[in-house]
């Protein structure tokens, strides 16, 4: 769940206070700050306007891909 609600919400959420996990800093409603900032994708993702159904089905999709690899 954190990492399909970081791609986005990154941009709509404030920016933690402290070093924060991930999953800490989605129940305080708020992202770390980026490691090395001039990495993040401003362009195309952390504000996507997804809702909770929309992230859900996408992630559903993305289940259903195989390459075929049996682990």
């Amino acid at each position: 769940m954190v990492g399909r609600a970081f791609y986005n919400t990154r941009d709509v959420l404030a920016t933690c206070p402290g070093p924060y996990t991930e999953a800490e800093a989605l129940a305080a409603n708020c992202w770390p700050a980026p490691e090395v900032a001039e990495n993040v994708n401003t362009d195309e993702l952390g504000d996507l306007g997804l809702s909770a159904s929309e992230e859900a089905a996408i992630v559903a999709y993305l289940g259903t891909l195989s390459d075929g690899y049996q682990h």
